[in-house]
């Protein structure tokens, strides 16, 4: 972990795991979960309306996974960027590697005020951000 002592630096966590069976099987396929989801519909759009405006705290989250599967094809979810009011950007990237893939996301809001009228934009953006961030890693072995 790397920031803690400095405010004012980003908080930085790096872990590397090695584990011999992680996530699902179906058929021929085995499906990898998302790590450490957003969760963002949880956090800010819970509820189908607001009466009252929300205050949104700003956000700013990097996730950087690599995936090592030496001998197998990975199909990742495909790339996706969503914006939304006062600059809020998340996108979902991949990029293949040697023996396997690097995924990222970034997530970007600035602290900011949502007036009950465009409450249902920001909830939708989360949602449909939330969907395609728990899409699955398909991991074909060749």
């Amino acid at each position: 972990m790397t920031g803690r002592e400095d405010p004012e630096m980003p908080l930085v966590f790096r872990y590397e795991i090695e584990v011999a069976d992680i996530g699902r099987v179906d058929g021929d396929v085995r499906l990898l979960p998302p790590i450490f989801p957003s969760s963002l519909t949880s956090s800010f759009a819970r509820l189908a309306s607001r009466e009252r405006t929300q205050i949104v705290p700003a956000l700013a989250v990097d996730v950087r996974m690599t995936i090592h599967a030496p001998g197998a094809s990975l199909e990742p979810p495909p790339d996706r960027t969503f914006e939304g009011r006062e600059d809020a950007r998340l996108s979902f990237t991949s990029t293949p590697t040697a023996d396997g893939i690097v995924v990222e996301r970034r997530v970007r809001m600035h602290r900011m005020r949502i007036p009950p009228a465009e409450y249902p934009a920001f909830a939708e953006l989360c949602r449909e951000a939330d969907e395609h961030e728990q899409r699955e890693i398909r991991v074909r072995t060749r």
